[in-house]
């Protein structure tokens, strides 16, 4: 009983976890079939009608032959009859087959149907078969298209329960870790089991795990009103230079690292941008850059203008990213697959919502790497504006 259950249990998450890929193919087939059959019923039928439309063209010609062979006293005359021009009337010693003779005072006079006729009858029946190709083709096509969207609407819904159910899970992960720590600290504070030389250090790291959950909250809000619209980005201008040097003189979360800033602006220093999602979209950069980066950070932002626009861009000395990931990077709730097991995991959003941001602003955040993955490289533009 409990190998029948597991056999069940496992068709089941089976069918859950693949059954769309079944149902698409058993769909494809299906219709597969039901249009050739479709197809052939419908060809029979056209055929059939012509048929019939030349049996009634016969039957026709018969009944006109039978009444003028009977009349001996109206002598037949050659050509289109004008009664029904479908028909004409011939003389001739040897009768055609498909005619019929006037019989029987007449029977060297014969009725047959015109060129004419036969072509209406022909061109009707391309027509239809014409009509059924095409009619049959569209609908094909539309069938096939209705169910390969319906199939990557089913992947996707699964893909994205699938990423926000992991979402939800780093997420937790993102606000119990640092929780723990703090409370570890303060229960230790509280009995008196931290000596004075030792209290310092504790207190930075207990500040810095609070910094990151402010960004982590920062983050939330700023996704939720991307997602709803909920409020509008006020840009206003900014000078570059102080607030890249004032946002990286309070990081706390780049006390350890070797941070080059390089200014290169040319008549052009102040951004149009909202100043908290700014510091958003750095703390995103930035974050990733410790995370990524195990040990030892050198990072590099040159800061410099590019026509009427403001140019950030960020490197630094971390393994990088395969290129093939390139066009994820960007992409709500994913992570990148190809990382050391080591790397701190996140939330996946932090990219996808400075983005985000960064078009909100008027402005583009895009990212590359080196084919060896030496590094990751961003880069930020800002609509700029000249202040007199």
């Amino acid at each position: 009983m409990r190998r029948e259950m597991r056999v069940v249990g496992n068709v089941w998450n089976f069918f859950r976890a693949r059954g769309h890929h079944v149902v698409f193919a058993v769909s494809i087939l299906s219709m597969g079939l039901l249009i050739t059959w479709w197809s052939v019923f419908l060809s029979q039928s056209i055929n059939l009608l012509r048929q019939q439309r030349y049996g009634q063209l016969e039957l026709k010609m018969e009944i006109l032959a039978l009444r003028a062979g009977s009349d001996e006293e109206m002598r037949p005359v050659e050509g289109v009859l004008v009664v029904d021009g479908r028909f004409e009337v011939v003389h001739g010693q040897l009768m055609p087959e498909g005619t019929f003779a006037l019989k029987p005072h007449w029977p060297d006079y014969y009725v047959r149907s015109t060129a004419a006729a036969k072509e209406v009858i022909e061109e009707d029946f391309r027509r239809k078969q014409l009509m059924l190709a095409g009619e049959g083709s569209l609908l094909f096509l539309l069938l096939l298209l209705g169910l390969i969207l319906m199939y990557k609407y089913i992947r996707l819904e699964k893909r994205t329960t699938r990423e926000v159910t992991e979402f939800w899970s780093r997420l937790t992960h993102e606000i119990k870790t640092p929780i723990t720590g703090i409370k570890g600290f303060l229960q230790s504070i509280k009995n008196h089991s931290i000596d004075n030389d030792n209290l310092e250090p504790l207190v930075n790291l207990a500040l810095q795990q609070v910094v990151r959950q402010e960004k982590l909250a920062e983050n939330i809000l700023a996704g939720s009103r991307l997602r709803d619209h909920s409020s509008r980005i006020i840009v206003s201008p900014i000078n570059v230079k102080e607030f890249i040097d004032g946002y990286f003189r309070e990081a706390l979360h780049l006390a350890n690292a070797d941070v080059t800033l390089e200014f290169k602006l040319e008549g052009i220093h102040h951004m149009v941008a909202d100043e908290p999602s700014l510091k958003v979209i750095l703390d995103n950069i930035t974050e990733n850059a410790v995370k990524y980066v195990l040990r030892d950070l050198h990072l590099t932002l040159r800061v410099y203008s590019e026509g009427s626009k403001i140019v950030m861009a960020f490197s630094d000395n971390g393994p990088g990213f395969h290129p093939s990931l390139q066009k994820n990077i960007f992409s709500a709730y994913r992570m990148l697959q190809d990382q050391p097991e080591e790397i701190p995991h996140g939330t996946g959003m932090g990219l996808y919502i400075s983005r985000e941001l960064a078009q909100e602003m008027g402005g583009l955040l895009t990212a590359e790497t080196s084919p060896n993955q030496t590094g990751a490289r961003l880069r930020l533009v800002l609509p700029g504006v000249r202040q007199s």
